[in-house]
């Protein structure tokens, strides 16, 4: 299929780029844009043939966010026994690592709108659920101590919980928000029984497209750390009810306590909670970036009252 002008252009401002950072790369590169920061390409090194992954930020508010990152895999990279990249190339334009084993268990298509699979999104395999279970469990369980020898953010559950009204606030004052859904968030924010009673070190981001499987499912590596920080656990099985609904989740945390996880009474019902508050996170992510496209996907999602 013959390229667009402007996609031709977009492989050589990025074959450039990354040959000005010393990687001299073939010309086939297969670009996935999914990302909202940045833009990554898979490629092959010309020098030893190897593969790579590359990442080109998209704006320069995502740089800070990009050297933190560095620091976080400095500290999981010990704390997990899944692949996690290793960084070999960092500068302000390109990030490249070696390409880890295992395939992405769900891909988002922006065409689309939605994940292409690889595993089976209505019924998950069951070494899925418990190796990604276990892996949570193994990062969340890192010790403060360890975690305060790197520049990791720590924020306790009482500011998370904080963090999360202020912005509920900024949110409906910007954008608006409708009555039944400020309400369910308010109630949420206010009962103190959902809430867990402490924090821990979590990778803030999880998703199917950043956990990398083998061909049965089993979780081979997780990519894509720019949110970690020690703060709120449950965030990171907000994923778990989004996409594979209530039982997958349940699974999951019952194969999480089993390998040491700490699961509270009412976890559960606060990761719903926590879902039905995402559109707060899509509306700050929209009004920085002030992108028209942003700012309407964010309106509609915190207008539904369902």
């Amino acid at each position: 299929m013959t390229k667009s002008i402007s996609e031709d252009y977009q492989i050589r401002t990025l074959l450039s780029i990354a040959d000005k950072n010393g990687f001299i790369l073939d010309a086939d590169l297969n670009i996935n844009k999914s990302g909202m920061d940045f833009i990554t390409t898979f490629a092959t090194a010309k020098e030893n043939n190897t593969k790579w992954v590359l990442r080109f930020p998209r704006r320069l508010d995502v740089l800070e966010r990009m050297y933190y990152e560095r620091e976080v895999l400095e500290l999981v990279k010990s704390q997990v026994d899944v692949s996690v990249p290793v960084w070999k190339i960092v500068s302000d334009e390109l990030v490249a690592y070696p390409l880890l084993k295992g395939i992405p268990a769900g891909t988002i298509d922006p065409d689309i709108g939605d994940y292409v699979w690889y595993i089976d999104p209505k019924s998950p395999p069951a070494v899925y659920i418990s190796s990604v279970a276990k892996t949570l469990a193994q990062l969340h369980k890192t010790r403060i101590e360890v975690v305060k020898q790197f520049s990791i953010r720590v924020q306790t559950v009482d500011r998370v919980r904080q963090s999360m009204g202020e912005n509920m606030e900024k949110t409906r004052e910007l954008l608006g928000v409708s009555d039944k859904r400020w309400a369910r968030w308010q109630d949420w924010i206010a009962n103190d029984a959902l809430w867990p009673q402490h924090s821990a070190l979590i990778h803030g981001d999880f998703h199917p497209g950043h956990t990398l499987v083998d061909k049965d499912g089993n979780l081979m590596g997780l990519i894509d750390w720019t949110e970690a920080a020690v703060s709120d656990p449950a965030k990171d099985f907000v994923c778990f009810y989004a996409t594979f609904g209530e039982q997958v989740l349940q699974d999951v945390l019952e194969h999480y306590q089993t390998a040491g996880g700490i699961v509270w009474s009412y976890m559960k019902e606060h990761i719903i909670e926590l879902w039905n508050a995402n559109p707060v996170e899509y509306a700050l992510f929209a009004l920085l970036t002030g992108k028209e496209e942003h700012i309407a996907g964010a309106r509609a999602s915190l207008a539904w009252s369902g």
